[in-house]
């Protein structure tokens, strides 16, 4: 699990579960020359926790409760929330919303949120 006292540049792409899938994927990363993923996808709850958070300081930033943060954290939840609210939760975390439209081909524009 990461840190609270995280700087930039020191946080993890990836967490893996148990130190078997950490050893097969350091070893399918080295045989492959790759990079780690940095684009794998989180949902709200990992990515709090990535950036060394608890959901209280989220919450208090937020000027909500901790049990509301907990619910826009359950999965499923995103695929309700209002854009404003996703923006204020993940600037809260020190970050900005960044939203893409993918098309066929694999073209991808990003689209304004503010």
């Amino acid at each position: 699990m990461a840190g609270r006292n995280l700087v930039f540049g020191a946080g993890v792409d990836e967490v893996m579960g148990s130190v078997d899938a950490t050893l097969e994927r350091v070893s399918a990363l080295v045989d492959g020359g790759v990079p780690t993923a940095g684009t794998q996808i989180l949902e709200l709850r990992e990515l709090r926790k990535l950036r060394g958070l608890l959901q209280k300081d989220v919450a208090n930033t937020l000027g909500i409760s901790k049990s509301g943060l907990a619910q826009m954290e359950q999965p499923g939840a995103l695929t309700f929330m209002q854009l404003d609210t996703l923006r204020r939760v993940i600037a809260s975390m020190g970050g900005e919303l960044v939203l893409k439209a993918r098309f066929p081909g694999g073209s991808e524009r990003q689209i304004a949120v503010d």
